[in-house]
C-alpha cells in the first residue's frame, strides 16, 4: 500500500494501475498475510474518485471479494447494483 499511494500522490493512475493494485491485495488475501478489506475499500474509492472503474476494476473487484454482501459491506456497494454513472466516465 506505501507503493499504492506514493502512486497516488506522483502519478496520474490509470485503469492498469488499479487492476494490478487489486491483484496484488487479492494475492495476499489468499496467502493469509492480513485483511485487505480496507486497502481494497480505498483503491475502490480512488477509482470512483477519478472516474476510473471500468469492467475490467469491477471484474478484479468481484474476483477479489466473490460473494456480494461482502462486497456491499467492504465497499459500499454490491457491484451488482447499477453504478453511479460519474465512477465510470473516464474509463
Amino acid at each position: 500500500m506505501k507503493t499504492y499511494k506514493e502512486m497516488m500522490n506522483c502519478a496520474s493512475p490509470d485503469e492498469t494501475s488499479f487492476k494490478l493494485a487489486i491483484r496484488v491485495c487479492k494475492a495476499m488475501i489468499i496467502q493469509d498475510e492480513y485483511d485487505n478489506a480496507s486497502h481494497i475499500k480505498q483503491i475502490f474509492d480512488d477509482a470512483c474518485e477519478k472516474g476510473l472503474l471500468s469492467k475490467d476494476i469491477i471484474k478484479e473487484l468481484k474476483q477479489c471479494m466473490p460473494d456480494e454482501e461482502m462486497r456491499k459491506q467492504s465497499l459500499g456497494h454490491s457491484l451488482v447494483d447499477k453504478i453511479d454513472t460519474s465512477w465510470q466516465r473516464n474509463a
